[in-house]
């Protein structure tokens, strides 16, 4: 896999305080530990890009006149991680600043739409099977041909509930600014324990 795959990008709008977008507003974007610093300009419709950065901590700054400069430390990307980071500034003279908090992985934006969050496939699996059918069963002799069977069965005989793989489609609501997990279910695979009993003539 080459380098260029790992690599992720930090994009958003900019607005104001009445969410009206803010053109040629100067994004900036630092990373002390990877000695690496890019800007861009918002275009018409306050969106700005930052493609192509490696995996890493930012500080993002965002100044227009007329604005109070916005800066957010700790973004956190990761690889292949299409980041988005909007940008609300105040009205106010370009030397104060407004601190903005932000925890990356709520503005996450799954690579190539394939999924939410960081955990690898299958960390969801189902319990294992465990079914153990009884059957008990006597003859007895009537005649030297003819024999009578009496029979008794018991399938699941430890009734131990067994269940399929959890369900692949888990539902997200909305609460909020966040997201949380909404439902996930099992099928019962094996029924409670059923005892039966039967007889047989033979002749």
């Amino acid at each position: 896999m080459s380098a260029q795959s790992f690599r992720g990008s930090i994009s958003g709008t900019v607005t104001d305080a009445t969410g009206a977008v803010v053109p040629q507003a100067h994004v900036t974007l630092k990373s002390a530990g990877a000695g690496l610093s890019r800007e861009a300009t918002t275009n018409a419709e306050g969106v700005y890009a930052l493609p192509d950065l490696p995996p890493g901590t930012y500080t993002l700054t965002v100044s227009a006149a007329g604005f109070k400069e916005a800066r957010s430390s700790d973004i956190i990307l990761t690889a292949q991680q299409n980041t988005r980071f909007d940008a609300t500034l105040e009205v106010g003279a370009i030397s104060e600043s407004v601190q903005v908090r932000a925890t990356a992985p709520a503005f996450a934006v799954p690579p190539n739409g394939r999924f939410f969050g960081n955990s690898a496939r299958n960390v969801i699996v189902g319990p294992g099977l465990a079914n153990v059918d009884f059957g008990l069963f006597k003859y007895f002799h009537v005649t030297e041909r003819a024999k009578f069977q009496v029979r008794m069965t018991a399938t699941n005989f430890f009734n131990h509930p067994n269940l399929g793989n959890p369900n692949a489609n888990v539902t997200v609501a909305r609460s909020g600014g966040s997201h949380r997990c909404k439902a996930v279910s099992w099928t019962l695979l094996a029924a409670e324990r059923g005892p039966s009993s039967s007889a047989r003539f033979d002749f």
